[in-house]
């Protein structure tokens, strides 16, 4: 027992990930950063725009997640604690039918772990779902929003280009039923992105003003312009001043209003869509880890489980063709495992008694039994899936430079419209006219594309390098990758094409004579180098021989008769203890392995 004298301080340093609501460009995802960042104890915050989280690193005994989550709240969005991962990591040890139980302290390790692997998939499925949704939603919007653009151009732009009009349409004396036309056509566009309306709003509101801030202003200040030459153009028609009500009908700015709205939604569409793509990356490494398993009981039976059931100390039998559902230690058998999911490596890798096996890897050839020695997000898979989450939710330095522009660019185009309208005004100009330059500051000056290029072009990089094996730890690892004069590659399987293939046939037989029971021999087996030789003679179109008694030799080969002849295919060192001379193949086959 401690004196009272001694005080023990522990730093429990935590990560935790929210699902961020209400966020549409980099000044919403600027706002919620500096909101977390100014906490107490917050050492990290980070705000990924295109998966619309947040990644925070604080010491929970100076925040905590409901402080988080206020502060996110109180900056006008809404945050949902997605996981959490202590500083310190567990083994998750436990026992299962064993002769003590395990500690209190295990067992909320060993909860943690499933918690830990179900959250990884079901979070990866959530926000797949949400991207889809989202996806759906923005192309409904995009189609609608077309579907009544297309018609406003051709009123308002199609005379330019010598395209007829309505005659209810034509001739000054039918300007507001011209005016009329394209207000109906632009309020369903207005209501269909209303949305911008409503985010601008309330960005001026917690005075973070934002690109929908900008986008609303914009198109809104072009609706009410157009009202407003509406209402001219009727009280100048009224009083037979045509001159007016001609100057008023080619500005009404009606479809500047809609076409904002139309373009900056299809952008949001091209956004939700590169975004689905980039997920299917982690979706893919998902795939790699099997939802069941066979754990093997104290008693010698078997029970298939759920992977997220499996604590440390569990032992789990796998069979060809399976793969393995944690990391752990062969403790019975032995067999072939094919790595290249996570390795790039090509050929299998023997294992035997004691050998290391690595969570959603394939096994090849025998069956074993192996002991968990890691789960959840101890597993390698579930690093490597962390890893390309956190290289996709990392900024580069251009992106941060970008963030920053963003962030004063709102304001900056706010002010310049505000001077534009002033210095109009102060020249003599009439209201009119000053009001609509200030407009026209506001129309062009819409680039939601500032503050989502960067970001975008991220995920797209590293959700392709993903699937092609190569992952970034970070984005400035990625930024950097720009400015490499030279690779360098040891000498495995990742510089292959991941797939073995017969290339050369060295015999003293007819070549396809001798490729028919070779394929014949290799065809019942689960090898790669099996599937190798089988694809080639097929490819040239061999017919195979039925083989009996075939018989696998874990770790060597196969065996097998082929027309009442014994045949074996196996490697070199077996087939020379089976004192067969090899002395005129080694020297090219090491020749060619080089």
């Amino acid at each position: 027992m401690a004196n009272q004298d001694e005080l023990v301080v522990i730093n429990m340093q935590i990560k935790e990930q929210y699902n961020i609501e209400g966020m549409h460009c980099s000044a919403c995802s600027s706002a919620v950063e500096k909101a977390v960042a100014a906490l107490d104890g917050v050492s990290f915050a980070e705000v990924n725009l295109l998966l619309k989280s947040l990644h925070v690193e604080f010491d929970s005994d100076r925040t905590t997640s409901a402080q988080i989550i206020k502060a996110v709240t109180d900056a006008g969005f809404a945050a949902k604690l997605k996981t959490t991962t202590a500083g310190t990591a567990s083994n998750g040890a436990g026992s299962r039918n064993g002769s003590s139980a395990p500690s209190e302290s295990a067992v909320q390790r060993n909860s943690s772990d499933v918690r830990s692997i179900t959250s990884v998939r079901t979070g990866s499925d959530d926000a797949d779902s949400g991207m889809q949704q989202e996806e759906v939603h923005v192309l409904k919007r995009i189609i609608w929003s077309i579907i009544f653009l297309i018609p406003l151009m051709y009123i308002t732009m199609g005379h330019m280009v010598g395209l007829p009009l309505p005659a209810f349409l034509h001739g000054t004396e039918n300007s507001v039923s011209f005016a009329l036309v394209q207000l109906l056509l632009t309020i369903p566009i207005i209501v269909l992105n209303r949305s911008y309306f409503s985010n601008g709003w309330k960005g001026i509101l917690r005075k973070s003003p934002n690109m929908d801030t900008l986008v609303a202003l914009g198109s809104g200040a072009s609706m009410v312009y157009g009202l407003f030459s509406l209402f001219r153009m009727s009280y100048s028609l009224g009083a037979g001043d045509l001159i007016t009500v001609a100057s008023y009908r080619e500005n009404l700015y009606f479809e500047s209003a809609a076409m904002i709205l139309t373009l900056i939604t299809l952008g949001k569409y091209l956004e939700a869509k590169s975004k689905g793509r980039t997920t299917q990356a982690i979706s893919s490494l998902l795939e790699l880890a099997p939802e069941r398993a066979l754990r093997l009981n104290a008693d010698g039976t078997e029970t298939e489980v759920t992977s997220a059931e499996l604590i440390v100390g569990d032992r789990v039998v796998v069979r060809p063709g399976q793969r393995i559902p944690m990391d752990g230690r062969v403790v019975e058998g032995q067999s072939a495992v094919d790595e290249s999911a996570l390795t790039g490596e090509s050929m299998p890798v023997e294992k035997h008694i004691d050998s290391e096996v690595t969570g959603g890897t394939l096994n090849t050839s025998g069956s074993f039994v192996f002991e968990v020695t890691r789960t959840g997000e101890d597993t390698t898979l579930a690093k490597i899936i962390d890893l390309v989450q956190n290289a996709g939710a990392s900024k580069a330095p251009i992106g941060r430079l970008a963030d920053k522009i963003a962030g004063i660019f709102v304001p900056a185009v706010l002010f310049i419209s505000v001077i534009t309208l002033a210095i109009w005004l102060i020249s003599g100009s009439s209201i009119e006219l000053a009001a609509n330059m200030a407009v026209s500051v506001l129309v062009i000056s819409c680039p939601c594309a500032l503050g989502l290029a960067t970001p975008v072009a991220i995920m797209v990089g590293t959700g392709k390098g993903a699937k092609m094996g190569i992952l970034f730890k970070s984005a400035s690892a990625l930024e950097g990758l720009s400015h490499t004069g030279e690779i360098v590659l040891d000498k495995t399987g990742t510089v292959t094409t991941g797939k073995p293939a017969v290339s050369t046939i060295i015999t003293k037989e007819d070549n396809n004579d001798f490729l028919t029971f070779a394929a014949s021999l290799e065809l019942p087996s689960e090898h790669p180098l099996a599937h190798a030789v089988v694809t080639e003679a097929r490819d040239r179109e061999l017919s195979l021989i039925d083989v009996k008694e075939f018989q696998a030799l874990p770790g060597n080969g196969v065996q097998g008769i082929i027309d009442e002849d014994s045949w074996v295919s196996a490697k070199p060192s077996y087939l020379q203890d089976m004192g067969i001379d090899l002395s005129e193949f080694l020297p090219v086959g090491e020749e060619m392995s080089l």
